[in-house]
């Protein structure tokens, strides 16, 4: 049978020189995990910026639609014919008249 291997302890390797050798090191570690979170941070922010602004397409998307629509129905003739006839406007029962000058012969 194989002996348990003894633990080694750790403790003695961390002492004030061996942080001050590694201060450099550390600090960059740090500074590293900072951005790493900023950077989760702002991702998220610009998710939830993408997402608002989605809705907001959406939105007027249907708004644009819905002119859309109003706008085909109130274009049509019998809306047409129906508006102007407060004005004493009418549609023609015949088709207009061409009229030619000797010129044009």
């Amino acid at each position: 049978m194989e002996e348990p291997k003894e633990k080694r302890d750790w403790r003695p390797h961390i002492n004030y020189e061996w942080v001050v050798k590694n201060l450099p090191f550390i600090l960059f570690l740090s500074l590293i995990a900072l951005l790493y979170i900023a950077n989760g941070h702002y991702a998220v922010k610009n998710i939830r910026e993408i997402n608002k602004l989605d809705k907001e397409v959406k939105e007027l998307n249907w708004r644009y639609i819905d002119a859309k629509s109003d706008l085909m129905l109130r274009s049509k003739m019998s809306e047409v014919s129906q508006g102007v006839s407060n004005y004493g406007l009418q549609v023609p029962e015949r088709p207009p008249l061409n009229i030619q000058s000797k010129k044009d012969q």
